[in-house]
């Protein structure tokens, strides 16, 4: 690996690797070990290691492409690193039909021609958009407005890249304002929940009080008993 590749790249990827082995160990032990149907086995095994691979594969394409936001004008080539990775992780998805895999691998594929001035390639892109568009997946939805904004900019479509631009502000806010709106209702929740384990303790608390203010009387009354009977016994009856 090259000298100037930095220390946190180089603990992500050997890190990524590891993974990529204790993965494919542990799906082949668990099917091959836990299911009597061999040929149900190795289907499962293939979809479950082609998942996590491509999963795996797009993370080490993002790290290649952090490390040329990071340095763009270094010698080793990032973006070409970035794309055979993704490349890799489209691939693997597209085997086994992982739709939100295929978005995530389009959109980032799509992100890297635009950094490589391959504006034609914003069919990829638009891919990534009819399949987000079907399964909801709104996040992906907004990057693949922010790219078409760009690739449409690049190209001279000004009129289209101003429907993306704002299409896509109009998503990262509602997506922004969504997920405020659940941090409040989370906060709001974790407070309740707070209140109530306080007063379930306050009560806990105060029953152990009453509790032992029982204990206490009724010790007080066996002892004011027995010391009655004591005294009975001790002073002669006229």
């Amino acid at each position: 690996m090259p000298e100037y590749y930095s220390m946190q790249a180089k603990f992500i990827l050997i890190v990524t690797q590891l993974i990529i082995q204790i993965i494919i160990i542990s799906i082949q032990h668990s099917f091959i070990f836990n299911r009597a149907d061999s040929s149900l086995t190795l289907l499962e095994t293939d979809f479950a290691v082609k998942y996590y691979l491509g999963y795996i594969s797009h993370i080490q394409g993002d790290v290649f492409y952090k490390q040329h936001e990071i340095d763009s004008n270094s010698e080793f080539d990032n973006l070409q690193q970035s794309l055979i990775y993704y490349s890799t992780s489209n691939d693997l998805f597209n085997e086994i039909q992982e739709e939100r895999g295929i978005c995530f691998s389009l959109n980032s594929l799509g992100k890297v021609y635009i950094d490589c001035q391959k504006y034609s390639e914003n069919v990829l892109v638009k891919k990534a958009l009819e399949i987000v568009q079907r399964i909801d997946f709104r996040e992906e939805i907004r990057d693949s407005y922010q790219h078409l904004a760009r690739i449409n900019e690049e190209l001279g479509n000004y009129k289209i890249s101003n429907q993306f631009l704002k299409d896509w502000i109009k998503l990262k806010d509602d997506i922004s304002n969504e997920e405020r709106t659940k941090f409040t209702k989370f906060a709001e929740v974790k407070y309740e929940t707070q209140q109530k384990e306080e007063e379930l303790a306050d009560l806990r608390y105060q029953n152990q009080i009453e509790h032992k203010k029982q204990r206490v009387q009724q010790f007080i009354f066996g002892g004011s008993l027995l010391l009655v009977m004591l005294l009975q016994l001790v002073i002669p009856s006229e």
